[in-house]
């Protein structure tokens, strides 16, 4: 057992724990006692040294268990010096196909991950109306709402619990496609019911993210009319905003506003300031959201202590480039004029535009997670500078020929070293 198990070692109860102090329960035989386990019960209290019994998958016991019955259960695990704990919530995961393709969920449960938040502005449902009914993995997509969704996990068998909020980009992908106009009046009421028949479903409320086209497309007004349709439920207006860098502090505005105005709570994803060139300006973001809790809005964020963030390179590809969905993207790729274009916004920047290049720590700092041709393969753990210099083409030419041969997505992580110095911790982030 390695060091870091052997200094905390994490036993999976996914049920509540329905008793404390001294359980004695007569006539009953465990099928499985934790003794002797320092038990964190996820309430915020200390931990206190107890047993806890299990029948069937059900905890029916945690303190100080009676040594017979102790004695007679089917299993006993000696926990001394470890701890025993609720499973973990991971609040924000990309899960919803593959969870289709492996329900074991083997890369969480073994963390001690029991429940997963899905639907990050794109959700699972509703998949309608202009939505292309595709998903990956190759998967078949039999389903058109979210609650059809759930049904179709249950019935291929998951093993962790499941939560979704509905995507705000998905409802409006079903009523307008990929365009960037405004919706009609009879079209964003298709899109709040499409919201609401989600909430029905279940969900647990709307988000989006709003880095990225046709995710930008958003207004603020359109998004404060779509979190209503969240609010008689009791739902969470969950964002990644606008920017991360120049204009962050407007962005965070811009969450708090809609949240005021829908009379919803919002949270704020992966708070901080990517732009190496801002660092030093989170106490102001930090002051935004302490004065809006202060005049009662509901707001909190999260962050991960990371020094580097999983995007993917098309996040490179300037808004207008991205105009007219995800083919015209890639022909405007293979346009010599037009990438030349591309080349100079994504290096001078457009106003309004967070830009992710000149955020992050050069080309060295950008690396390749996975591509799906087996022709780029080799290209996989390597950096954009490094493939550039394999390849013989100039670092932002590499990036736009790997978009094209592979259809227009890389999932990539970029190097933001120093920004976790940037933020301060606060009870309300998780």
């Amino acid at each position: 057992m390695s060091r870091a198990r052997n200094f905390v070692f994490v036993l999976i109860i996914a049920l509540a724990l329905v008793c404390s102090g001294s359980c004695r329960k007569q006539g009953l035989t465990y099928d499985l006692v934790i003794v002797n386990g320092r038990v964190v019960d996820g309430s915020g209290a200390g931990p206190i040294e107890a047993d806890v019994a299990v029948i069937g998958d059900s905890v029916v016991g945690v303190g100080s268990l009676d040594p017979e019955a102790r004695g007679q259960a089917r299993r006993v695990i000696d926990a001394r010096g470890l701890v025993v704990c609720p499973g973990f919530i991971d609040i924000h995961t990309h899960s919803d196909y593959p969870l289709l393709v492996d329900g074991t969920a083997q890369s969480k449960i073994r963390q001690g991950v029991t429940t997963e938040i899905l639907g990050e502005s794109d959700s699972a449902g509703p998949i309608q109306g202009k939505m292309e009914r595709s998903a990956p993995y190759g998967l078949h997509v039999d389903w058109r709402t979210l609650g059809e969704y759930f049904k179709r996990l249950e019935r291929g068998g998951i093993s962790v619990n499941v939560g979704s909020f509905v995507g705000a980009t998905q409802v409006r992908r079903c009523i307008l496609g990929e365009e960037s106009r405004e919706p009609t009046r009879p079209e964003m009421e298709q899109m709040k019911q499409l919201v609401t028949e989600a909430m029905q479903d279940g969900a647990l409320g709307l988000s989006v993210a709003l880095l990225v086209p046709p995710n930008t497309y958003h207004t603020t007004a359109q998004l404060i009319e779509l979190a209503s349709a969240v609010k008689p439920f009791g739902g969470l207006y969950l964002t990644h905003i606008r920017t991360e860098g120049e204009g962050i502090e407007t962005a965070i505005g811009e969450a708090l506003e809609v949240a005021e105005k829908a009379q919803v709570p919002v949270d704020i994803l992966h708070l901080k300031i990517a732009d190496r060139r801002l660092w030093g300006r989170m106490k102001n973001v930090c002051d935004l959201i302490e004065g809006a809790r202060s005049r009662g809005i509901r707001a909190s964020a999260d962050q991960y202590p990371y020094v580097a963030g999983q995007n993917n390179l098309v996040a490179l590809v300037p808004p207008w480039a991205m105009e007219g969905g995800h083919e015209k993207m890639l022909a405007r790729l293979r346009n010599p004029v037009e990438r030349r274009r591309i080349e100079k916004d994504l290096h001078a920047g457009i106003p309004g535009w967070f830009n992710h290049y000149l955020a992050m720590s050069g080309w060295e700092g950008c690396v390749v997670a996975s591509v799906r041709t087996e022709a780029n393969r080799k290209y996989e753990g390597k950096s954009i500078a490094e493939i550039a210099r394999l390849s013989g083409k100039r670092p932002a030419d590499a990036v736009f020929d790997l978009l094209v041969d592979e259809q227009g997505s890389v999932p990539a992580v970029s190097a933001c070293a120093g920004k976790v110095r940037a933020r301060r911790t606060r009870p309300d982030t998780a």
